[in-house]
C-alpha cells in the first residue's frame, strides 16, 4: 500500500475515524500501533519483526530510563536506543551501497 493508492485513502479514513471514536488515549495509542504495523506489513510482512523488535526495545529502554537513578544511566539507555535504531536504519538503507562499493573496489585490485 502506497500513499497515492485508493486503498490507502480508505485505510486512512478508517484509522482517522476510529481514532476519534475511541474514548481514552491508551486505546488510541494501541489503535495507532496496531494500524501502523498493518500499514508497514502490507508493504512487506517480512520486515514486521524488525519494527516490532525496535518497538519492544524502545519500550523497555523507556521504562529503564524512567527507573534510572542517575543521569549517566539515563544517557546510556538513550545512547543504546539511538545506536540500535540508527544501526538498523543504516543496515537496511546503506548495506547494498557499501557492499557494491566494496565489490567494485575489490575488483579494481584484480
Amino acid at each position: 500500500m502506497i500513499f497515492v493508492e485508493f486503498r490507502f485513502f480508505v485505510f486512512f479514513a478508517t484509522v482517522f475515524t476510529v481514532y476519534w471514536l475511541l474514548a481514552s488515549n491508551t486505546k488510541r495509542k494501541v489503535w495507532l500501533l496496531v494500524t501502523s504495523y498493518f500499514f508497514y506489513g502490507s508493504w512487506d510482512w517480512r520486515f514486521l519483526s524488525f519494527i516490532m523488535g525496535s518497538t519492544l526495545l524502545d519500550y523497555y529502554l523507556g521504562l529503564a530510563i524512567a527507573n534510572a537513578q542517575s543521569g549517566a544511566q539515563k544517557r546510556s539507555f538513550i545512547t543504546l536506543s539511538v545506536v540500535v535504531n540508527l544501526g538498523i536504519l543504516g543496515v537496511f538503507k546503506y548495506f547494498n551501497f557499501f557492499a557494491d562499493t566494496f565489490t567494485a573496489f575489490a575488483r579494481a585490485w584484480d
